[in-house]
């Protein structure tokens, strides 16, 4: 996946933000239908959209994020994530 985030400097510790991305994405799925077990696989495009919040503290951020996942037409993801970044 590439990503490209925009952050919204708001002149204080909180840094709001949100992001896309695209690429690539392989799914492998189990499929039960009528007593048999069967996996579909599929390359496609996939993309995401994230929305988060960062705090800074000195140097180190840390924050927290929503990232929507689609691969595919059918597929798709909602994940939240607490996130960390330290810069030297």
């Amino acid at each position: 996946m590439e990503n490209i985030y925009y952050e919204f400097d708001l002149g204080c510790d909180f840094t709001p933000y949100i992001g896309q991305g695209i690429g690539y994405g392989h799914n492998r799925t189990k499929v039960h239908h009528n007593g048999y077990r069967r996996f579909a696989k599929e390359k496609v495009f996939a993309n995401q959209a994230m929305v988060g919040v960062n705090y800074r503290i000195k140097k180190t951020y840390t924050g927290l994020e929503y990232k929507f996942f689609a691969p595919g037409k059918h597929a798709y993801d909602h994940a939240i994530a607490g996130t960390m970044k330290r810069y030297f």
